[in-house]
């Protein structure tokens, strides 16, 4: 559960996080398509979490720790960007 500086709960991490950057005034998008090539072709894309600023790839995890497994994923996502900065 996350509540918002408004008082507002909400149970999806993800929605709101998305909540409380709009309401900081943050630009975001919610899960935008990373597009993934293999040998210069597209392959498909991955969704990200949030995209901050187009700077920020912020992955939300429900999980006690942060585990090796999660640090791959987002690094996977910042090799298919320009993005230098992501945080899980």
């Amino acid at each position: 559960m996350f509540t918002t500086s408004s008082g507002r709960v909400f149970s999806n991490r993800c929605e709101s996080m998305a909540i409380a950057m709009r309401e900081a005034g943050q630009h975001m998008i919610q899960q935008p398509p990373i597009a993934v090539h293999f040998r210069g072709q597209l392959v498909g894309d991955f969704r990200a979490g949030l995209l901050v600023e187009d700077e920020v790839i912020v992955e939300l995890k429900a999980a006690r720790a942060i585990e090796s497994a999660h640090v791959a994923h987002l690094m996977n996502y910042l090799r298919a960007t320009r993005i230098e900065v992501g945080c899980s």
